[in-house]
């Protein structure tokens, strides 16, 4: 999505952000990923990537995590 001329950060947060609820967590980043082709992404790496961006250790990640 980066690659998008007009990208935007918060409205893709908000796109993988399916039930609204302001956080990103596993569930959410794997459908993403597999509904946009990403089928051999295991869910272990999702885990890595949530606790990498995670910075308060909540076990997801708000918009917030990523700036």
């Amino acid at each position: 999505m980066a690659s998008i001329r007009d990208f935007e950060p918060y409205a893709a947060f908000k796109r993988i952000d399916r039930n609204g609820n302001s956080y990103i967590g596993t569930k959410e980043i794997c459908q993403f990923e597999r509904e946009n082709g990403y089928r051999e992404v295991s869910p272990e790496d999702f885990i890595f990537m949530v606790t990498y961006f995670d910075l308060d250790g909540d076990g997801k990640l708000n918009f917030h995590d990523f700036l």
